[in-house]
C-alpha cells in the first residue's frame, strides 16, 4: 500500500489542529475554574485588612472614651448649628501615629488648612475596597439613640443593651466619602438599603466592644436590633 507525502502532512495538521483547540478548550476551562477562586482569595484578603483597620478604629473609640469620659458625637457643629468637623477627625490624634496637630478643629473640614489635613493622612482611614486617595468606608451609624450620637455625648453606662450586641460603624464601600466630612449614614438609610440588598453579602460591622463581625443578609431585624443602644432589643 501506498501513502503519499500530502496525505501524511494532512494528518499532521489535523493532529496539531486539534491538539490546538483542545489546549484552547482545557485552557479556557482551567481560567474559568481559576479567576472565581483568585476573586475570592482576593476579597477574603481585602475583609481580612478591613476588619483590622475596624479593630484599630474600636480602640481609638476606647482611647477617646478614655480621655473624655463619652464616644465622640457624630460631629462638632458651627455657629449656624451645621456639621463643621467628623468624629473621625475627633479621632485622628488617636489614629494617625505621625500626627502633628495640623488639623483644625475650629474651621470646616474643607477649610484649605484641612484639606491639605485630607490628602495627607489620606490613609488614615483607607479601605482596601475603597481605590480613590481621603476616601473612607467606615461610616457611624448615626442618630438620636444611637452610640456616635447626632443629640449627645454617650457614655459606655449608657449603651444598657449591651456593647456585645450594639454596633456603632459599619464599612459602606458603594457610599465612600472623604475621611474628614462630617457625612455618615442615618438607621433608616441603613436599614432600607439593607432590605434592598444594596451592601455586600457580609457587611463588616464594628461593635461598642470592639469585636468585628459579618452581617449576613436577610436579618433586618436583627441589624435593627443593633442599632440602637438603649431600646432593649438584641439581635438574639
Amino acid at each position: 500500500m501506498h501513502f503519499s507525502k500530502r496525505s501524511g502532512k494532512t494528518n499532521v495538521v489535523v493532529v496539531v489542529v486539534i491538539a490546538v483547540f483542545a489546549l484552547w478548550v482545557c485552557g479556557g476551562l482551567a481560567v474559568s475554574l481559576i479567576l472565581p477562586a483568585v476573586k475570592m482569595a482576593r476579597d477574603a484578603s481585602r475583609r481580612t485588612v478591613s476588619t483590622n483597620n475596624m479593630k484599630q478604629l474600636g480602640l481609638a473609640l476606647y482611647h477617646y472614651h478614655s480621655l473624655h469620659k463619652t464616644f465622640p458625637p457624630a460631629f462638632i457643629a458651627d455657629e449656624d448649628g451645621q456639621p463643621r468637623t467628623s468624629w473621625r477627625a475627633l479621632l485622628l490624634p488617636l489614629m494617625a501615629p505621625n500626627y502633628q496637630d495640623d488639623y483644625d478643629f475650629n474651621v470646616a473640614w474643607d477649610d484649605p488648612k484641612n484639606l491639605a489635613a485630607l490628602e495627607k493622612y489620606r490613609n488614615v482611614y483607607a479601605s482596601p475596597f475603597v481605590g480613590e486617595d481621603g476616601y473612607t468606608s467606615y461610616l457611624a451609624v448615626v442618630g438620636p439613640s444611637t452610640v456616635i450620637s447626632t443629640d449627645e455625648q454617650v457614655q459606655l453606662q449608657d449603651v444598657t443593651d449591651g456593647t456585645y450586641v450594639t454596633l456603632c460603624v459599619i464599612e459602606d464601600f458603594k457610599s465612600p466619602v472623604p475621611w474628614s466630612a462630617p457625612i455618615d449614614i442615618s438607621p433608616e438609610e441603613l436599614l432600607t438599603r439593607y432590605e434592598q440588598k444594596d451592601f455586600p453579602n457580609r457587611m463588616l460591622v464594628l461593635m461598642v466592644d470592639g469585636s468585628v463581625h459579618e452581617m449576613p443578609l436577610g436579618s433586618p431585624q436583627a441589624l435593627k436590633a443593633m442599632i440602637f443602644r438603649d431600646d432593649g432589643l438584641t439581635p438574639y
